[in-house]
């Protein structure tokens, strides 16, 4: 497992380090909030253009899905704290990781 501390001296990557959590509960999360057709339809390589939070225009957003994420429990192992940043940096990498397969 890599280690928050490695993380932050490029001791691994990000997708190293947020991939790490995903499971296939954090893919099913993001496939059932933001869905595969805004995933392929995104532009942008870090999906900034599927909003954080559009509410109440829209029921997805990446703020919506954070809270009790499948794989956040693996963060405390790592030596690092579930954030709201940091839930959506491992919903983004599950992201990639559907797109992927």
């Amino acid at each position: 497992m890599y280690t928050r501390k490695q993380y932050l001296n490029k001791e691994c990557t990000y997708r190293q380090y947020y991939g790490q959590f995903v499971n296939a509960g954090t893919k099913a999360r993001v496939l059932a909030g933001i869905g595969l057709e805004a995933l392929k339809k995104s532009t942008d390589p870090h999906f900034n253009d599927i909003p954080l939070n559009d509410w109440p225009n829209s029921d997805i957003g990446w703020d919506r899905l954070v809270p009790k994420c499948p794989g956040s429990a693996g963060f405390a192992k790592a030596g690092d704290y579930y954030t709201l940043a940091g839930g959506i940096c491992l919903l983004k990498e599950a992201a990639r990781q559907v797109l992927e397969q």
